[in-house]
C-alpha cells in the first residue's frame, strides 16, 4: 500500500518513492549477543550454560579469573555499544531528514498547484 498525497489538479506525489523504509534495527538481546560473541565468547548469553557449567568446576583463583575477564569484557561492551548506538543515532538523524525533505518537496508541490 502506497502513501500518495493528491493535489487538486489530480497530480499524486508518492511518498513511499521519495523516502525510503524506515531503519530497523536489532533487539536489545541480539545486540549483546552479537557484541559479546566478538568480545569474549564465553559471556555471551548462548553461552550461559557453559560458563555456569565452568564456574561450578573452578576452584576459587580461577573463578576470580573469569570474573576479573568478565569485568574487562563488560568495559569493552559498553565502549562498542556505545558505537553502535551512535551509529543508529546516525541513521535515524539521516532518515529523518529524508522524510523532512520529502514533506517540504511535497509542500511546495501543492503550493505550485494551486497558483496554476
Amino acid at each position: 500500500m502506497t502513501n500518495t498525497q493528491t493535489n487538486d489538479d489530480d497530480s499524486k506525489i508518492d511518498f513511499d518513492l521519495l523516502v525510503p523504509p524506515p531503519p530497523e534495527f536489532p533487539d536489545p538481546e541480539e545486540i549483546y549477543e552479537r557484541l559479546m560473541r566478538k568480545i569474549d565468547p564465553r559471556f555471551a548469553p548462548s553461552n550461559r550454560d557453559k560458563l555456569k557449567e565452568q564456574i561450578m568446576k573452578a576452584i576459587p583463583e580461577e573463578r576470580r579469573v573469569i570474573i576479573n575477564d568478565y569485568d574487562r569484557a563488560m568495559a569493552e561492551y559498553a565502549k562498542r555499544a556505545e558505537e553502535l548506538f551512535s551509529e543508529f543515532k546516525e541513521t535515524v538523524t539521516a532518515y529523518r531528514n529524508c522524510v523532512e525533505a520529502a514533506s517540504r518537496l511535497i509542500d511546495e508541490t501543492k503550493a505550485e498547484a494551486a497558483l496554476d
